[in-house]
């Protein structure tokens, strides 16, 4: 911006002159705003007569509330006082110009934030860690497939196996049977081997 006779850098002065006494003028209504509703609850109180109050017809059940204070420091004037100074921008002259200064992070704030921050050596070490878990799980998938596979195998084999283990039983069965002395007989006599 020119500087013509020094009036633009007067204009910009009463302005920011003007804007900080509106934000002064607004942080002391905040700060007394308590203070100021308690007085005019208290003068409320005091003018409304004792006698004017109706009883219910009907007596209503008694509740009790027990009032325990808040041991906060959300709503404390330096809480207040920190949230101004991070929301407002503060402005400061510049070769003519003014520009907002953005505040300088605290300790605990810059602290908070690098918490949440993962570094390029943790993110490698999560993306080997899912490979390596899906490499896992794939192995465990396919060996899960093979063992199910040799499972019905042998389940077929063992059938088989007793099939023939029940028919080996009866060819000794029939083999005891036919090599007896009254079975050869009677089969030579019926083809006419032996003699009457």
């Amino acid at each position: 911006m020119a500087n013509y006779n020094g009036r633009a850098v007067q204009v910009i002065d009463r302005e920011a002159e003007a804007h900080n006494a509106k934000i002064n003028d607004m942080y002391a209504l905040l700060q007394n705003a308590e203070s100021e509703q308690l007085e005019q609850l208290w003068a409320e109180a005091k003018q409304t007569p004792k006698g004017s109050v109706v009883a219910p017809e009907k007596p209503a059940e008694k509740t009790t509330y027990e009032h325990t204070p808040v041991q906060s420091d959300l709503f404390t004037p330096a809480a207040l006082d920190k949230t101004l100074e991070k929301r407002m921008p503060v402005y400061v002259p510049h070769q003519n110009v003014y520009t907002p200064v953005q505040p300088v992070p605290t300790q605990q704030e810059s602290a908070a934030e690098a918490t949440f921050s993962l570094t390029s050596a943790a993110k490698k070490a999560i993306a080997i860690f899912a490979s390596a878990a899906t490499v896992m799980m794939t192995m465990i998938c396919v060996n899960t497939h093979l063992i199910n596979a040799r499972e019905a195998e042998i389940a077929r084999l063992e059938a088989s196996n007793a099939s023939a283990r029940a028919r080996l039983t009866q060819i000794r069965e029939d083999i005891e049977y036919y090599s007896s002395e009254e079975v050869i007989r009677q089969w030579a006599e019926e083809n006419g081997l032996v003699q009457k």
